[in-house]
């Protein structure tokens, strides 16, 4: 593909490929809501706080009306900080909860969402809180009428009640949940962009996946009604459009929220989060978390920060990771299970860590599969973890087939240490068709002898084998090459020329050559397969007048665009990219997705260069792609297990290739081909046929 034509694809490119989505704001209209004038209706003080009704939203036609308590110092006239308080699964407006942060310096409006007053049931209240209320079906009409509808509507006019007292800082107001309450301050912190800190306790998103309901109220519907719910009144649906710093406090076994789904979920946040996975932490109304009332301290009163562990690094069985404190540090620990079985059973242990230098280490148990989360604790006994990791259990040992002779061994197609190649020639009295082996490794390690024992199909049907080194973004960083990836695919382009070169010496039919690889030597492939052709017919090497065209690709886990907005629109927690093109942390090469996607705009004429996708034209070879560690039904806008090999990625290929007309094999469990099983079937047959 030209230059020229490759910018108009991009300019004229489907939305669904690269316009960006707006926030998404669900069935509320927010700004609206936002904007809606809400007066209390002022009730008997009670303790020390006082009884307050103000407006819902209509239910069934009808007007209704949210209880609440609100409470504030007693002493002082303000302005002062203020937090709402989401109650949970057969909670109610506590009292005492309000209570709780009035005494702490605080405004704080405690409502009931689930259609209740002080005395019981409102005459006029919303729909009641009941699993019913919350699963039922709906559609455009009755959406109205859902729980999830009323309560954030509720918290969002509660937000705004807060905001009218002339004795609250309306631009320090808080948001704060438990359970369920928890699940809603996950979603109305992603449509109200007020909150500056938010606060949800167990309650996550991901429900249809791992959650108390999964099994009764999501498994026992049919598919259409369990998306629109998931699309409607699912956290993941909102977290993306947090703003505000949002710590999430959650334990380890806890029944509802399971540390898979919770996970999942603050991956989402974009913005600063802090996490506390606190081991066996009891589940319930309980509004006395330290680390709750610390964390909106914080952002609310510019009170002593929680600690700070991030960048977790694993070598061998030592972990360790990054750690800073204002308030000095007593204890760290590493949490861990055996990760077997349903993770609210599973038993969770703790050894102790060591502090060093800004740095918590902790040595792993032999136990596998292993999920462990490191932990600090400062001296107010506030506990902060990292992100759970977990290990797979070390597979059984299996003898290695004896790898077969190469006709030819670290042959040079360049002058780096790096460019070289092995080649196995099959036996033939006519030139043979090729298959060129380009490894994966994100292009940062990796090595061709990974494929020594994969090459004896490709020989016993008559096919010569090449395997290529390339230089790395490594190397090529430390040269000062921009962008990085530009030497790892360059010379994916040269070997491909060399082999051609060697066509006559090696008995070689340079018309029948196809490649394959797995993630990034499969990201080159494709990039070869679509990019035009860089022979330069008048050059005088003699290499570099080759053609770099191939026949036919097939490809396992490819990334078949490397542009960070796409990615992004496809699958939420993308991570994979940016070191391609300089942007990494020292440590991590998808630890600056962030950064990679902002920088974006700056970026494009690499990325635009560097992603095979857009370089596809009518004339491009067939192409086959699988990707076999897809575990679930792969759906455009939901959270991959494994983002960067997911099957999504050859769905953005396969959209494009099929609206050209061109032909695409994309299989992953659950969606087979009949014929081709792997990609080597698929190069066998197109290099064997004429």
């Amino acid at each position: 593909m030209t230059r020229a034509v490759a910018l108009l694809f991009l300019v004229f490119a489907p939305s669904a490929l690269f316009a960006a989505d707006p926030p998404k704001t669900g069935p509320w209209d927010v700004a609206a809501l936002g904007r809606a004038e809400v007066k209390p209706e002022w009730g008997k003080e009670v303790g020390k706080a006082r009884e307050v009704y103000y407006p819902g939203e209509p239910y069934r036609g009808k007007p209704t009306r949210v209880f609440a308590y609100y409470a504030r110092p007693a002493k002082g006239d303000g302005p002062f900080p203020a937090v709402l308080l989401v109650h949970g699964g057969g909670g109610k407006a506590f009292q005492a909860w309000a209570e709780h942060w009035a005494a702490r310096g605080y405004c704080a409006l405690a409502m009931d969402l689930a259609g209740n007053g002080p005395n019981g049931r409102l005459a006029d209240g919303g729909p009641d809180q009941s699993d019913d209320a919350k699963f039922r079906a709906f559609d455009d009409k009755t959406v109205g009428d859902m729980w999830t509808y009323h309560a954030i509507a509720a918290v969002i006019r509660g937000h705004n009640l807060l905001r009218s007292f002339a004795e609250v800082d309306k631009d320090r107001v808080a948001v704060t949940g438990i359970s369920w309450g928890g699940y809603l301050t996950c979603i109305v912190a992603g449509v109200d962009d007020r909150f500056k800190a938010a606060a949800p306790v167990y309650g996550c998103g991901f429900l249809h996946e791992n959650s108390a309901w999964k099994e009764a109220r999501f498994d026992k519907v049919d598919a259409d009604r369990r998306k629109r719910w998931v699309d409607t009144f699912d956290p993941s649906k909102y977290l993306p459009n947090v703003k505000c710093p949002i710590l999430f406090l959650n334990g380890t076994n806890d029944f509802a929220y399971p540390m898979d789904s919770y996970q999942k979920c603050y991956e989402l946040v974009k913005g600063p989060r802090t996490l506390s996975v606190r081991v066996r932490l009891p589940h319930g109304h309980i509004w006395t978390f330290g680390e709750v009332d610390a964390f909106i301290d914080t952002h609310l009163k510019k009170g002593d920060p929680l600690p700070s562990i991030s960048g977790v690094m694993r070598a061998g069985d030592t972990v360790s990771a990054k750690v800073s404190s204002k308030v000095k540090l007593k204890s760290a620990h590493l949490h861990y299970a055996v990760a077997e079985g349903p993770w609210q059973t599973r038993d969770w242990k703790s050894i102790d860590a060591e502090i060093k230098d800004g740095v918590v280490t902790a040595k792993l148990p032999a136990d596998r599969p292993l999920v462990y989360e490191l932990a600090v604790t400062d001296e107010r006994g506030l506990e902060v973890t990292a992100p759970h990791a977990v290990l797979a259990a070390d597979p059984r040992p299996v003898a290695p087939a004896p790898a077969i002779a190469r006709t030819a061994a670290n042959v040079a197609y360049g002058t780096h240490e790096r460019q070289v190649l092995d080649f196995w020639k099959a036996e033939s009295k006519s030139p043979t068709p090729v298959v060129l082996l380009i490894h994966g490794g994100g292009w940062v390690n990796g090595d061709k002898s990974g494929y020594r024992n994969g090459v004896k199909r490709y020989l016993d049907a008559g096919i010569s084998v090449v395997a290529i080194n390339y230089r790395l973004v490594t190397q090529a960083d430390a040269a000062g090459i921009k962008p990085p990836v530009k030497w790892p695919l360059e010379d994916a382009a040269r070997a491909l020329q060399f082999v051609r070169a060697k066509a006559a010496e090696w008995n070689l039919d340079k018309t029948r050559i196809g490649a394959t690889g797995g993630s990034a030597g499969a990201c080159s492939s494709l990039w070869l397969a679509f990019h035009n052709d860089r022979a330069d017919p008048k050059s005088a090497d003699p290499i570099s007048r080759e053609s770099t065209r191939l026949s036919c690709v097939a490809v396992n886990g490819a990334q078949t665009t490397l542009d960070p907005k796409v990615l992004r629109e496809w699958m939420p927690n993308a991570r994979y990219g940016g070191h391609a093109f300089g942007v990494r942390t020292p440590t991590n090469r998808d630890g600056a997705f962030q950064a990679f996607f902002e920088q974006r705009e700056k970026l494009l004429p690499w990325i635009e260069e560097y992603s095979p996708i857009t370089h596809v034209t009518k004339d491009d070879p067939p192409v086959f792609m699988e990707y076999p560690s897809q575990k679930k039904l792969p759906v455009k806008g939901e959270n991959q297990d494994d983002p960067t090999h997911s099957a999504l990625l050859g769905m953005i290929l396969e959209e494009k290739l099929k609206a050209e007309g061109m032909e695409c094999v994309l299989v992953y469990p659950g969606k087979a081909h009949p014929k081709y099983k792997t990609s080597a079937d698929f190069l066998i047959e197109r290099l064997k046929s004429k």
